[in-house]
């Protein structure tokens, strides 16, 4: 239920914007509370047919998805919103949006920018038990990316801010223009 309110506050209506191939195609896949390794091969072997890609994991755990990364993120547990919001933070400030996608596909930019503004890095660390280091790292290899990837599970939706999460997902793909084209949703 939280994945389908997230996309209905996103977008308008339920329905993931990605597809399974997508995660052949990306550069960059960013998953957030999911263990694909163990838990979706289909989706683990799809990610493994694109050995080019940059993955970035969130998990406080080290699970075999986690092994597989390029970049693990050992969030606290339940700080996996702030670190979004903090993601968001630092595209905006850094001018790594996406503005004519922004102006052609979204409203709200300007709300967005003001609910952000005290996620900085600093904080975001201190909240999700990370360095600042592996903040901008994340951020600016996703922002960097010609078609990043989110995928997320039940460490998402089974969590408490599950809808809002899944909204600040579909926030950092949308002002990054990573939604609607190949290898990005």
């Amino acid at each position: 239920a939280t994945a389908v309110a997230g996309y209905k506050r996103s977008f308008g209506s339920d329905g993931p914007p990605g597809a399974y191939e997508d995660l052949e195609t990306a550069d960059v896949v960013l998953l957030i509370g999911a263990n694909i390794a163990e838990n979706h091969p289909i989706l683990c072997s799809r990610l493994r047919a694109n050995p080019a890609a940059t993955i970035i994991v969130v998990d406080p755990r080290v699970t075999k998805t986690a092994m597989l990364a390029d970049l693990h993120l050992p969030i606290r547990p339940r700080s996996d919103l702030a670190l979004i919001n903090g993601l968001i933070h630092f595209v905006i400030e850094h001018d790594l949006i996406d503005r004519e996608y922004i102006d052609a596909h979204t409203t709200g930019f300007e709300v967005l920018r003001e609910s952000v503004r005290e996620y900085t890095p600093g904080r975001v660390a201190e909240i999700a038990g990370l360095t600042m280091e592996q903040i901008y790292r994340t951020a600016w290899t996703f922002a960097s990316a010609e078609a990043a990837f989110i995928g997320w599970t039940m460490g998402v939706n089974h969590s408490t801010k599950g809808t809002e999460t899944v909204n600040a997902i579909n926030n950092l793909a949308l002002i990054t223009g990573n939604i609607g084209r190949a290898g990005a949703a």
